[in-house]
Parts: structure tokens; C-alpha cells; sequence
């Protein structure tokens, strides 16, 4: 539905269309050839939360979820749908988080949450989920590190957020994600 969505609006609205990501033009230009000089890209930006409202969100947030000291926090932000990967989210932290204390935060939700918390309770791995929040850009302050496994995106708003707090950001090598983060 939404490729023909896309589709129709293209086809039928001149002018210049969007992308957030050169990803993204190029995937549209390659479907598009005939119009690939309608087409520009203009990154996603968000505002960045002041050094003070983070350290005062982190421990708030922390507090919350309940983690104890010497506890990493390992998070995400967006839906929890298949896009996101959030089976893989679960299946890379039961990986790497065996015997060390590791707490895993999903801000969102989505219509996997079941599976997905059942799969983290079959890997023995700790989640909570936070749910849909108008806060989650300074709340994700309480990660120590942010993981976005998606299988495609634009380019997304919660990693350049993650960035914003200081966040060590780890993330698949899906689209337009790339743009954001370098090594």
C-alpha cells in the first residue's frame, strides 16, 4: 500500500519530492528514473536536549526502570514491528549479555510486543517496555548504549537523538543510517 502510495503521489504531484536520506533518493530515482530530477534530499535533524535536562532525565529514567548500580543498560527507540528487527534485538543481546548485568529498554510499542517479550523471557533476557512516550528523546538518557538492529529506514530521528545524548550508537547497516553515523 504504501509503495503505491508513494507511486501515485510521484507520478502525479510535480515539483521536487523529499527523501531524508541520499539512500533513500537514490532508491527512489532508481524506481523513478524518467523523474530522477525531481528528486533532493534533505536530512532528518532534531533539537538537542540541554547537557543539564539529560543527566537529570538519566537518573529519573534509571530510577524508573528500576536498574540497579553497575547495570548497562542496553535500549532502542520506535515501534516494535518487523522493520525495527526487535527479534534480533533480542536474539544480539542474548549473545553478548550472557553473565554480565544487562538491561534491556524498548521506548515504543507495536503490535510484536507479545512475541517479543516472550521471545526475551525464552533467551533469559531482561526487557522492559517502556511504551509510547512524548519524552523518549531525553529519556532514552538513561541507555549507557543505543541499538537499532531495523532492516530499513530512512533516517531515522531516534539514532541522531541517541547522538544528541552522548550514546554510543549501534546500528545496522540498513539504508540511510550510514548517513548518520560514522566509526
Amino acid at each position: 500500500i504504501r509503495d503505491a502510495a508513494c507511486r501515485h503521489v510521484i507520478q502525479s504531484v510535480r515539483g521536487v519530492h523529499l527523501a531524508v536520506s541520499d539512500c533513500s533518493k537514490g532508491q527512489l530515482i532508481s524506481r523513478f528514473s524518467s523523474q530522477k530530477n525531481q528528486f533532493d534530499t534533505v536530512h532528518n535533524g532534531t533539537e538537542a536536549p540541554t547537557r543539564s535536562a539529560l543527566e537529570a532525565e538519566r537518573s529519573k529514567s534509571r530510577s524508573e526502570w528500576g536498574v540497579v548500580e553497575n547495570t548497562v543498560v542496553i535500549g532502542t527507540v520506535g515501534r516494535i514491528e518487523d522493520q525495527k528487527n526487535p527479534l534480533g534485538f533480542i536474539e544480539a543481546i542474548a549473545k553478548v549479555g550472557e553473565g554480565h548485568a544487562i538491561e534491556c529498554v524498548w521506548i515504543g510499542d507495536g503490535g510484536m510486543r507479545d512475541e517479543v517479550s516472550q521471545a526475551a523471557r525464552a533467551k533469559g533476557v531482561s526487557l522492559q517496555i517502556d511504551g509510547w512516550r512524548d519524552d523518549a528523546s531525553r529519556r532514552l538518557a538513561g541507555f549507557d548504549i543505543f541499538f537499532l538492529p531495523s532492516r530499513f529506514e530512512g533516517l531515522p530521528f531516534a539514532v541522531l537523538e541517541a547522538m544528541h545524548a552522548g550514546l554510543p550508537v549501534v546500528a545496522s547497516a540498513a539504508d540511510g543510517m550510514g548517513e548518520a553515523i560514522q566509526h
